[in-house]
């Protein structure tokens, strides 16, 4: 099934990508981080997956996606601009004929502030879009905007929560590689993600070794510890090592300032003494 077999007649609206989702018994989200090891969950997701992946999708495929895909485009208005188009045609080059099932785009705290260039210049999608404001409006930090992610992996605990829905790269943690926005609060995003997985509403993909939270290794090792226990110490621990860590970066920050001061103390005397 594809979104233009859904509805011919029309462009389709939420109710046509639900549809998508549920004719998939596992849907991977594909974070675009170096993170992610395609190749791992290519092999150890089931045939069936839908994955998905986002705008600029180039940055982790480097050869045409073979397997059921769909394409999700951040929105910020209901139509696009011709830098937009240049951009979504890019991402979709990155696929193998008919792997492609579609497009979406996830439309999340509009701020029409941000759009940029007069409205006529602009065209209508052609796909549908989610609206996923309602969804944050009640929790999210103001001033911030939840990333496409995020908002599609709670989307889709509340709309179609029969599908396994797995995160493969989500890391929330800055790589050094790719530009990660300080539009979304990661820290909010990346607190709420762990408590889905430990719910077991979503699933993190990070390898069969490392799937699995510390916390969550423990409590299967030691089933007499309650996990809430152990995260508490976990969180006492975390907190004498960052306390420990500020002391010893003060330490060298007086030791570094010191050694500063003598250079400075010594380079005009240096010069005074060449003449």
């Amino acid at each position: 099934m594809t979104i233009a077999d859904t509805d011919t007649n029309s462009v389709p609206g939420a109710s046509a990508v639900e549809a998508i989702f549920r004719s998939h018994s596992t849907v991977a989200i594909m974070a675009n981080s170096p993170a992610l090891d395609l190749g791992a969950v290519m092999r150890e997701l089931p045939e069936d997956t839908l994955f998905v992946f986002f705008t600029h999708c180039e940055k982790v495929l480097h050869s045409p996606f073979e397997r059921s895909a769909l394409l999700v485009h951040r929105m910020r208005t209901e139509r696009i601009s011709m830098n937009d188009d240049d951009r979504l045609e890019t991402s979709r080059s990155f696929f193998a004929p008919g792997a492609l099932e579609g497009e979406v785009g996830v439309f999340v705290s509009l701020d029409t502030q941000s759009i940029e260039g007069p409205r006529e210049n602009r065209t209508p999608v052609e796909f549908p879009v989610i609206d996923c404001d309602v969804l944050f409006a009640p929790f999210y930090t103001a001033g911030h905007r939840p990333s496409s992610g995020f908002a599609l992996a709670l989307w889709l605990i509340d709309r179609v929560p029969e599908t396994t829905v797995v995160l493969c790269g989500f890391t929330g943690v800055r790589d050094g590689v790719f530009r990660m926005s300080d539009n979304h609060d990661w820290t909010l995003e990346q607190t709420l993600l762990r408590v889905f997985y430990r719910s077991e509403q979503l699933i993190r993909f990070e390898g069969r070794d490392g799937a699995l939270g510390s916390v969550t290794r423990i409590a299967k090792a030691f089933p007499e510890f309650r996990p809430a226990e152990i995260a508490l110490v976990a969180m006492e621990v975390l907190n004498e090592r960052t306390s420990a860590l500020d002391r010893m970066v003060a330490h060298l920050l007086s030791v570094w300032r010191g050694a500063f001061t003598i250079q400075n103390w010594i380079r005009p005397r240096r010069r005074t003494n060449k003449f």
